[in-house]
């Protein structure tokens, strides 16, 4: 009864509105995650269909399915590693390594040499995210030790915006730092190649894109947190309305006994929880003291609003009563004419979305 259906009009008008943004420079879509949930192989044809032509992930897996996907695609390796077991079969199948340590670039030089192979690759700069990358003061050093490495061909520099989606001014700091690292390695002899800032954030929040590429994976989908108005969402949960009953006024729904009705009310049993993804969300996991005041304020507006997990049936909200099981959750019909088989759209972000839920492009 559950499927996820997925507009390829909503990604193509996305798509047209990233490409307004970058005029004429690269586009490299980044479809880690699994697709950001719509499902990779799927989801990366179907853009390539859109004439897509590059594109992005994390894992070693998901670059060699892509590459067997669509053969002619260029394919780069977000993550920087230094492992030869990984690094050797991405290699022999013409991924685009990304390289941000001295380890990473030696072991890489050393397994393209194996192969009797140059191996194309992106040099990675840490503009403050703390995973992958040099730093901007070892750019002269970099640049040296690549000068003695005969395997690998740069084709590529980037670095990471991890403040785009909130402070502008500290973005533009880092766009000014990464553009003294590209002026330091031309200076070196060393040829950045395509260079690659923006995010989705940026892209939508900043004029002016620097660099010849960027990387764009959220506003494909349609969810950024800031800038992205004329974006759409382009999936929704499916389900149907199961065994619409009345519940007396006193009865209590769900663990704990969370909710207690006040009044007889109808309502209905959908076969989604949190095991799909509804009314999942990510942890919070910083702890500065501005992090907690704005947490504060976000449950305190909750409780103000009484927001409420809610469904869509017939195009109106329909809240969930008690707690969202695992597996099913109850909703209040008493102001809906719902019945049984009526088509539900439950609100879910596709990357929360279990992989058990079929996907379905239409």
């Amino acid at each position: 009864m559950n499927r996820y259906l997925i507009s390829k009009a909503s990604i193509l008008h996305n798509l047209e509105q990233v490409l307004i943004r970058l005029e004429e420079k690269t586009l490299i879509a980044v479809v880690k995650g699994n697709g950001y949930g719509l499902g990779l192989i799927p989801y990366a044809e179907t853009l390539a269909s859109m004439g897509v032509e590059f594109f992005a992930v994390t894992e070693v897996e998901d670059a060699l399915a892509l590459r067997s996907a669509l053969p002619s695609a260029d394919i780069l390796m977000l993550r920087s590693t230094a492992f030869t077991e990984e690094l050797s079969p991405l290699i022999q199948n013409n991924i685009i390594l990304t390289l941000g340590s001295s380890l990473a670039m030696q072991r890489a030089n050393a397994a393209a040499s194996e192969q009797g192979v140059c191996a194309r690759f992106h040099l990675k700069f840490d503009l403050g995210m703390g995973r992958y990358g040099f730093s901007p003061s070892a750019t002269a050093a970099v640049c040296e030790e690549l000068s003695h490495l005969s395997a690998l061909s740069l084709c590529g520099t980037y670095a990471h915006l991890n403040q785009a989606f909130g402070s502008l001014k500290k973005t533009r700091a880092q766009i000014e730092t990464f553009s003294k690292i590209e002026d330091e390695m031309i200076a070196c002899g060393c040829e950045p190649g395509l260079t690659h800032l923006f995010n989705s954030s940026a892209l939508f929040r900043i004029p002016e894109v620097y660099g010849s590429a960027a990387r764009i994976g959220s506003a494909l989908i349609g969810r950024i947190a800031k800038g992205g108005k004329s974006l759409k969402p382009v999936g929704q949960l499916e389900t149907v309305v199961h065994e619409p009953h009345t519940l007396e006024a006193g009865a209590t729904v769900g663990y704990g006994a969370a909710c207690r009705l006040r009044r007889p009310t109808r309502v209905s049993v959908l076969p989604v929880g949190y095991f799909h993804g509804f009314g999942v969300e990510k942890v919070r996991d910083t702890y500065r003291m501005k992090d907690g005041v704005r947490y504060l304020i976000q449950d305190l507006l909750r409780l103000l609003k009484k927001q409420t997990p809610y469904v869509l049936i017939g195009g109106k909200r329909v809240k969930t009563l008690g707690h969202i099981g695992m597996l099913h959750c109850v909703v209040d019909l008493s102001r809906v004419p719902a019945s049984e088989g009526d088509p539900v759209v439950i609100p879910v972000s596709p990357l929360y979305l279990n992989e058990s839920v079929p996907r379905i492009f239409f």
